[in-house]
């Protein structure tokens, strides 16, 4: 800092001070009292500015030696300013090391946070910083019938101090990762390149759109193809067949960054919107823009997304070698159909149409050389060489999130709004915009616009992803469904009211086959797949959710480990399953 003196000023304390002075008259006390405040301003502005330059090269070189606890810390997301970190060398493959001193021990978790299994987290070290820190990924492994873990990246000082990493958190654990962490872990946002995901990658004639992180590793893949290198790193597209076919497949596509997590992407269809209408002219109603909505969410779910994946059929395949050109897209892109109705493509759309409304009741059904005349579905080439599926909504599958039950065990009488993450068809009592608002004893009775209610009822689409957890799960002989799911309700913390409930709602609606798959979905699941926003948020959390499927003969499945929270405090429970077939 420049500090600027008048000249003439310095002289005169000069020439004071080589004259001695025998009598102090007033007007020299005044010129002096002047002269001092006037050093002591310099003075003080110099001290200050010196405290000031400090106080902030002491901070931008990230010494906090003061620890805070966590859980008297503000809002993650507004402490700590970003700082960008390029110098370090990143390990070829993630180097499992023991644990680390982060997390706290499971019994020493406040209730609402015992979902976590912290106990059981394990610890990669994936990259070193030229200061000698590292970086570590920890997993935390989750209670509850999903399984899988939550993402957490930690900085590893060489004196062992630890930093957890905040803006790479996922929302959910945003919140809540000051509930599972040890006091002396610090708090801060800090981007790391090498694990950059932009919104939008463009590469030639490809688009990529950003859909979610991953708490997942690139082994999860597994039959990964890379189809794209990018600065942010490559692009890997993992299959799985769908639809009992082996020539039509869910493809999903993701970004592995330097740590070997994935970020998942979808190409970007510029001629298909949000409103599930695609921008095509078909060549039966020539001059007129398509009015019809399509989907891809093939696969039956109660999602409006398919598991972040389209679906699609290899270039080549015998599945569409009799396809016609039936039209154009906006852009000028040829468009096909598969139009024989003895065609294999049109006999599978056809079966899983037609089933999901077999049912007494239900709506008529058409023959299927009915759908083949239609526009059922349209093929196109897209940019990878793929031939993306659009079916018609008409002939799609009908499955929805069936009868979710929301229970509510407030420990005094509340007032409480609950919304739903969902779009809903259904709801008793009935659902409006701003959610439910209703009051709410201990005994679980809901008074809701002066009627009494025992729970809350809805059936829809998750507005989330629907996991992709078939190849978990249990094969239960038909005459041991009705028990088994006894006790697989009882382990997922059900009480005996709302497994009663449970079982008279979806044991008429089981398969009757030989065998029937069994796969639960937890509390991690719905609150990707159907989010629930809860005021007051509840102490203890159990949600619980039935994917099933008849089957003539056993699969091999990995099994899950069925297990629950203990109920402490205000306590909400939800319970529902894949309902297929259309019900009015």
């Amino acid at each position: 800092m420049n500090i600027k003196m008048d000249t003439t000023e310095v002289k005169n304390q000069e020439n004071l001070s080589e004259k001695p002075s025998v009598e102090t008259t007033p007007s020299v006390m005044k010129s002096s009292s002047k002269r001092i405040l006037f050093l002591g301003i310099i003075i003080g502005v110099l001290v200050c500015s010196a405290a000031f330059s400090g106080a902030y090269f002491f901070l931008k070189a990230g010494k906090k030696e003061v620890e805070v606890p966590p859980e008297k810390l503000p809002t993650p997301t507004a402490m700590f300013q970003v700082t960008s970190v390029s110098t370090l060398v990143w390990l070829d493959k993630p180097q499992e090391i023991s644990s680390i001193m982060v997390f706290k021990k499971k019994t020493d978790l406040p209730q609402e946070a015992t979902y976590y299994l912290t106990d059981e987290a394990k610890f990669f070290k994936v990259a070193e910083f030229p200061d000698g820190s590292s970086l570590i990924n920890s997993y935390i492994p989750v209670d509850g019938p999903g399984g899988g873990a939550y993402l957490v990246r930690f900085i590893e000082s060489k004196d062992k101090k630890y930093t957890c990493l905040i803006n790479y958190l996922n929302e959910w654990l945003r919140k809540e990762v000051n509930k599972i962490l040890l006091p002396g872990v610090l708090l801060e946002s800090r981007e790391i390149e090498g694990l950059n995901s932009p919104e939008i990658i463009e590469s030639g004639n490809k688009k990529f759109i950003k859909m979610r992180f991953l708490d997942e590793s690139f082994d999860i893949l597994k039959a990964s193809r890379k189809v794209l290198d990018t600065q942010f790193g490559p692009i890997y597209e993992d299959t799985q067949k769908i639809l009992e076919s082996e020539e039509i497949y869910a493809r999903g596509l993701y970004l592995k960054l330097k740590d070997s997590t994935l970020v998942s992407y979808k190409l970007k269809v510029d001629f298909y919107k949000d409103d599930g209408v695609p921008e095509i002219f078909l060549n039966k109603n020539p001059g007129f823009k398509n009015r019809t909505a399509f989907t891809q969410k093939l696969a039956s779910s109660c999602s409006l997304e398919m598991m972040d994946s389209v679906p699609i059929i290899r270039d080549g395949s015998a599945l569409i070698s009799s396809k016609k050109e039936v039209g154009k897209t906006s852009s000028g892109d040829p468009i096909y159909q598969v139009l024989e109705p003895t065609s294999t493509l049109v006999k599978i759309l056809y079966k899983y149409y037609s089933e999901s409304r077999s049912y007494e009741g239900g709506p008529s059904i058409e023959t299927i050389e009915q759908m083949a005349n239609d526009t059922n579905h349209f093929l196109w080439k897209d940019p990878l060489g793929d031939w993306q599926i659009f079916q018609n909504t008409s002939y799609e599958p009908l499955a929805e999130c069936g009868k979710p039950i929301i229970y509510l065990y407030p420990t005094k009488k509340t007032e409480i709004n609950v919304k739903v993450g969902a779009l809903i068809r259904k709801s008793e009592p009935e659902y409006k915009e701003e959610g439910w608002n209703v009051v709410a004893y201990p005994d679980g009775r809901l008074i809701y616009k002066g009627k009494q209610y025992d729970s809350l009822f809805w059936e829809g689409l998750g507005k989330g992803i629907y996991p992709n957890l078939k190849n978990y799960g249990f094969i239960v002989p038909q005459k041991k469904l009705a028990s088994t799911l006894g006790e697989h309700l009882s382990l997922l913390g059900l009480n005996q009211k709302e497994s009663a409930d449970f079982l008279d709602f979806w044991l008429p609606k089981m398969p009757k086959t030989p065998y029937v798959r069994l796969t639960w979905f937890g509390t991690k699941e719905m609150d990707i797949l159907a989010p629930l926003e809860v005021t007051p948020e509840p102490d203890t959390k159990i949600r619980i959710f039935l994917d099933f499927e008849g089957l003539e003969k056993p699969i091999l499945l990995t099994p899950q480990r069925l297990s629950s929270v203990r109920r402490v405090g205000f306590t909400l429970i939800e319970w529902g399953g894949l309902l297929t077939g259309y019900f009015e």
